[in-house]
């Protein structure tokens, strides 16, 4: 670029603020920097334009997915870019960039502690790593304290949000209560996983030498390894559901059984799927709570009707294991109006349930064969109450 146009670029930069134009002029003058295109007198006037707007007074973070005036200065203290390298100064504005509730700074200081940083004299330290997992959810950047979750729960994390964390069912606990404090985490985190697949898919949108059908394919594959790897699906927004029947399974698995139906009930609020079948579950073992069949099979007929109705917050969202308690559910509301167990005998409501289950369609991880079985079982059922008549 001619030096009398970078130097315009300079002078729009400086002369305005909180604009998403001025933004992308912000980004750009950056990244000629960074990738040495201008002088160094340049990187010197851009370094103390952003330093003097953060640290005025009236400052307000404007960033997008990757962006932050804060963040800019971070990687030019980091990375000696118009001013000298200044480790110490670097780590303060990238924590004030987490302050201002910049997602992308607040997941590379986890990974810092995770693996080490010479060039900010971090050495690797887990407890740190997990500190900030915390920390960094009180600045509204919830997404490192979900990933602990998951991984202190003994599930999988995507591979590009690995902690090397090990199944800890107290720290799970304590992560858990944690998110389920404040519900405005859930629309964070689903925002934070959505840009993910784009930013990860982008990549190969942009590669000219690879056939459309098959970024296609590798799109389709990334977005159900997220799918897979964080229980539900991203393009949709994460509701208050999900982590409170994670929340109430950690508890059963510590045999926490009142704490267990206390987040079960409260994932049910929700009209969650997997809280209803848990929360039966319970009432029908007497786990947390007195046993109760009667109870234990009202809300199996809830968890029927959410599923009939649409109501359902997480028919998507549904484990393994908890689609087959669904399927195993549904059988067993059908027998009981098929053989009058436990309530009077009705034929047409045996029929209505049989029926949804020969038609279930709505299961995504069941294995066929296991399926197979109870689809088999409800045809031949209606097989022989047809007969009867």
């Amino acid at each position: 670029m001619a030096k009398e146009a970078l130097k315009q670029l300079l002078s729009i930069i400086e002369e305005n603020k909180e604009d998403d134009h001025i933004c992308k002029l912000t980004e750009l003058a950056f990244k000629l920097a960074k990738d040495n295109m201008v002088d160094s007198e340049f990187k010197e006037q851009l370094f103390h334009i952003l330093e003097r707007r953060v640290n005025s007074e009236s400052y307000t973070a404007f960033y997008k997915w990757d962006y932050s005036e804060d963040y800019i200065l971070f990687q030019m203290y980091k990375d000696g870019i118009g001013v000298e390298k200044n480790p110490k100064v670097a780590l303060d504005y990238l924590i004030k960039t987490i302050k201002n509730g910049n997602l992308k700074a607040a997941k590379e200081i986890v990974f810092y502690y995770k693996d080490g940083n010479p060039e900010l004299g971090i050495e690797p330290n887990k407890e740190e790593m997990i500190n900030w997992c915390f920390k960094t959810a009180e600045y509204n950047c919830p997404t490192n304290l979900y990933f602990l979750a998951l991984q202190a729960s003994g599930m999988k994390a995507p591979p590009f949000y690995d902690l090397g964390v090990d199944k800890s069912l107290p720290l799970a606990i304590k992560c858990l209560k944690e998110l389920n404090e404040d519900f405005r985490v859930f629309e964070t985190i689903s925002w934070y996983l959505e840009n993910c697949f784009t930013n990860i898919t982008k990549d190969f949108s942009k590669d000219s030498t690879m056939p459309d059908d098959i970024k296609s394919l590798v799109a389709y594959d990334i977005e159900n390894d997220l799918r897979e790897y964080t229980g539900y699906n991203i393009l949709n927004k994460i509701d208050s559901h999900h982590l409170l029947n994670l929340l109430g399974t950690v508890y059963c698995e510590m045999k926490d059984y009142k704490n267990a139906v206390k987040a079960f009930q409260r994932a049910f609020f929700f009209d969650s799927l997997g809280g209803c079948i848990n929360l039966s579950e319970m009432y029908s073992q007497g786990l947390g709570v007195e046993q109760d069949s009667k109870k234990a099979f009202e809300l199996k007929k809830k968890v029927i009707y959410l599923l009939e109705t649409g109501y359902a917050s997480d028919w998507w969202d549904l484990s393994f294991d908890e689609e087959k308690k669904l399927l195993k559910l549904i059988e067993s509301v059908a027998e009981a109006y098929h053989h009058g167990i436990g309530v009077e005998q009705s034929l047409p409501n045996a029929i209505k349930y049989y029926n949804i289950i020969k038609n279930s369609e709505w299961t995504l991880h069941i294995p066929e064969d296991f399926k197979e079985q109870i689809v088999q079982k409800a045809t031949d059922a209606l097989s022989i109450i047809h007969k009867s008549d």
